[in-house]
């Protein structure tokens, strides 16, 4: 057996007694592993050992069983499941070609594709590598797994003259995947993968509303393998995209302390997906209500660029809410719409690493207007601050005129891994 151990503390090898040659694995007061926030690939972080048969050695009989990434890639092209299975020829999507054929640009056949097979093909949330019964049964069944709908978008981008390819992944909460080790279990999804030029498309139509330009956001920084016979090893998904969070507000403030205004929101990038996601389950009005102890009131919402996928999507919110108060004072929310509230990282021990997924900006431009008879006790001093690393900064203006307030914060998050 090929044996791959994840450990943190010490492990203790011994040899059985019994009457069979073995090892024994031990490990003493295993601590627990909970949930920490901004985390991903737990399975990463739990102890254990990994056994995969290496060889068979018997009187009279042995078989070498180890593999490497290269044989792995040749057994899977010639598997019914997966490189035969992107053979077969699909029907009624004669139409679609046509259109795509006519397109001068790569990019625009690629995207076309994709949203094709996106808005058609329903994914059922099941994982795998292998076609489950063909891709013809799942292109007239449509609710499938990962694999199918992938399977079927490869298919369709050949069919169009496009070079591509099935790209194994590991998401980040199936455990990382070691280049040392070519445990096929190990990889729990097959996306599509194009090179054009010096752009490399990473696509998988399974998600609704993740573009065909934007790799997945569950599988960034992780190692991957291109089914092709020119690969000896496993690639670096690289993502260079961010996560954009712009809110522009403008709101009145009463005697009482009530507030009411407008605020346009724009989600571009990861901030997209994951906004887009919210709203297509109805739970966009209670997100947006949600700032943190803050009492805020959706009156009315509207939508913009739900369809151009390749656009931020903005939406236009009129609230009304009440300011927090304390000690005879009220506090100006600064923060509305942002997401960011209470400090996450409280606990003063952490195991698992800060995972974002991937860079991210807030923005937050907002103007308030003030009554005459409120007297500013003191504004935020305008400032820029700069992790030593460069991994984070924020900056922030904000002046008084009249009784006019005007705000810009900046919070920028460059590196995804921490």
């Amino acid at each position: 057996f090929t044996a791959l151990v994840s450990k943190r503390q010490d492990l203790e090898k011994k040899p059985s007694n019994g009457i069979k040659d073995g090892t024994w694995y031990i490990m003493r007061n295993i601590k627990g592993l909970k949930d920490e926030p901004f985390s991903s690939g737990k399975i990463d972080y739990i102890q254990r050992i990994d056994f995969q048969l290496a060889s068979i050695n018997a009187p009279g009989y042995y078989e070498e069983i180890r593999t490497t990434w290269p044989k792995l890639i040749s057994e899977l092209q010639e598997d019914e499941d997966f490189g035969l299975a992107l053979k077969k020829n699909l029907k009624g999507i004669d139409d679609i070609q046509r259109i795509v054929m006519s397109m001068p640009q790569t990019s625009d056949r690629i995207r076309a594709i994709y949203n094709y097979v996106q808005r058609n093909m329903q994914w059922n949330s099941d994982y795998g590598i292998y076609s489950d019964k063909g891709i013809k049964e799942a292109w007239d069944k449509k609710n499938v797994g990962i694999a199918d709908i992938n399977f079927i978008l490869i298919n369709m981008l050949k069919e169009a003259g496009i070079e591509a390819k099935p790209l194994l992944v590991s998401t980040k909460d199936h455990g990382a995947v070691s280049a040392l080790y070519p445990f096929l279990k190990r990889f729990n999804a097959v996306l599509a993968y194009v090179k054009d030029g010096d752009r490399e498309y990473i696509m998988n139509a399974a998600d609704k509303y993740n573009p065909y330009n934007l790799v997945p956001y569950d599988v960034i920084n992780t190692n991957a393998l291109l089914v092709d016979r020119s690969v000896q090893t496993l690639m670096l998904i690289n993502g260079t995209d961010k996560f954009v969070n712009n809110v522009f507000l403008t709101s009145s403030v009463e005697p009482d302390g009530k507030i009411s205004g407008q605020a346009t929101l724009k989600n571009a990038g990861y901030s997209r997906n994951i906004r887009m996601s919210t709203f297509k389950k109805n739970k966009l009005k209670d997100m947006i209500e949600d700032n943190e102890g803050i009492s805020i009131k959706v009156d009315s919402f509207t939508v913009k660029n739900e369809e151009d996928e390749l656009q931020p999507f903005e939406q236009v919110v009129d609230f009304s809410g009440t300011m927090q108060e304390g000690g005879g004072y009220f506090l100006l929310p600064c923060n509305l719409f942002t997401g960011l509230g209470k400090n996450p990282f409280v606990e003063e021990d952490r195991v698992m690493a800060i995972d974002f997924n991937f860079p991210k900006t807030y923005v937050v431009t907002g103007t308030f207007y003030i009554p005459e008879e409120f007297v500013i006790n003191e504004l935020p001093k305008n400032t820029k601050l700069i992790m030593p690393d460069t991994s984070i900064i924020l900056t922030r203006m904000i002046q008084e005129s009249g009784n006019v307030i005007s705000f810009r914060i900046t919070l920028d998050l460059l590196y995804a891994d921490y």
